[in-house]
């Protein structure tokens, strides 16, 4: 038995052009999948970028 599910292909308004350009091919190629540009994807910059070291408060 086969299951039918649209499909969404979600992108953000930040993301770089080649992602963007990516999500539109995919809705245009792939059948029952939407476009869904989005001002933001609710994922934290802080996520998206590596995290920073440290430095450390001790002294020596």
């Amino acid at each position: 038995m086969a299951v039918a599910a649209g499909r969404k292909a979600l992108v953000d308004a930040d993301d770089l052009v080649y992602f963007q350009q990516v999500a539109t091919d995919l809705a245009d190629r792939l059948s029952d999948t939407r476009h869904l540009p989005l001002p933001w994807t609710g994922t934290s910059r802080a996520l998206n970028a590596p995290p920073r070291p440290r430095r450390s408060s001790r002294t020596t």
